[in-house]
């Protein structure tokens, strides 16, 4: 992405579209909500695709999870570390490696999305 279009200009953008703020509620809920069904008090979450951590962040508050953060756009994963070592982001590790490359142990993660 940041290749073709400022990843803080964008950001800007998205959190301020109509929906937005919706969207990322429902998502975050939804991913809750799962945990909730099996009965998982504190899961663990890949995220395949963070970005700059908009999704990330939201989930990440709630306490009711480990992220692991898949992003492989650099400029992105910059701003994602940033926003970890500021605080702002929770309870998250960050990966910069192609995950579809990996083998991933079978039961590990409780809730795989993409945002």
């Amino acid at each position: 992405m940041s290749e073709f279009i400022n990843p803080r200009d964008y950001e800007k953008y998205e959190e301020g579209h109509p929906g937005y703020q919706e969207m990322m509620l429902l998502i975050r809920n939804l991913t809750l909500g799962v945990l909730d069904q099996f009965k998982v008090a504190r899961g663990n979450v890949l995220e395949i695709g963070s970005g700059t951590g908009n999704y990330t962040r939201r989930i990440g508050e709630t306490n009711r999870a480990d992220i692991l953060a898949a992003e492989i756009d650099l400029p992105l994963v910059s701003i994602l570390l940033e926003k970890i070592r500021s605080g702002e982001i929770r309870n998250t590790t960050v990966t910069s490696e192609n995950i579809f490359m990996k083998p991933v142990r079978t039961g590990f993660f409780d809730v795989m999305n993409t945002t």
